[in-house]
């Protein structure tokens, strides 16, 4: 059986003069109790937040809330600032910045995009910026277009380059037509690179044409063959 409920309170009082700016703050109270097969407990949190008013229509706001126990995300920690601009009467959009704790990555960085619109009795604002961050960032558990490594042995001082990701087993590019054997240049590398462009085997799927990987190989080994002669 399955259960979740929460409840919040939040204090607004009257906006305060901060020399000559207006000032609004707010804290709140958050508390949640579930029921979770195998798991049942409760979570507090609390949190605030104040809005300086340098004009009418520009505001600076910073936020926070602390949770000592965030257990399924129900009361997160986070902190943060949005800088806002009201267009119109009704209309405005703030934009800013958040750091958040997620209890399976750790800390994490979102852009804010706030739009909203002024009804009668109430300010409705959704946040987009982090449906758009999601939907544009390549994130650290996605698969990799291709991937590149080099290694320099000491002894020989020959250099080969594994590509992976092509997709496909991940293969060895050894120099053989020794353009690396009179040692690594510029103009030996640009050569390798050419080389590894035009003969390393690729193909295309939703994440890449072949073209595309094969040209990014050749970038990927110009970068490598440089890091290893550092």
């Amino acid at each position: 059986m399955t259960n979740f409920s929460k409840n919040s309170f939040y204090l607004l009082p009257e906006p305060l003069r901060l020399g000559e700016f207006l000032t609004n703050y707010c804290v709140g109270v958050n508390a949640a109790k579930y029921t979770f097969p195998y798991s049942v407990g409760q979570s507090f949190g609390v949190s605030g937040g104040m809005t300086l008013h340098p004009t009418d229509d520009f505001h600076l706001t910073v936020f926070g809330a602390y949770s000592p126990d965030n257990r399924y995300n129900l009361n997160r920690t986070y902190y943060g600032a949005t800088v806002g601009y009201d267009f119109t009467n009704r209309f405005g959009v703030e934009v800013g910045v958040q750091r958040y704790y997620d209890v399976r990555q750790g800390w994490k960085t979102a852009p804010m995009v706030v739009p909203s619109y002024k009804f009668r009795k109430f300010k409705l604002g959704i946040d987009v910026g982090g449906l758009f961050y999601e939907a544009v960032r390549i994130t650290e558990t996605d698969l990799p277009v291709l991937t590149c490594a080099g290694v320099k042995f000491v002894d020989t001082g020959l250099c080969n380059i594994c590509i992976g990701a092509r997709p496909g087993k991940a293969v060895i590019v050894k120099d053989t037509y020794d353009i690396l054997s009179s040692g690594i240049s510029e103009e030996s590398i640009e050569k390798f690179a050419d080389f590894v462009e035009k003969n390393l085997p690729t193909q295309g799927n939703m994440r890449g044409s072949a073209g595309y990987r094969s040209h990014l190989a050749g970038v990927l080994t110009k970068r490598a063959l440089i890091n290893i002669n550092k």
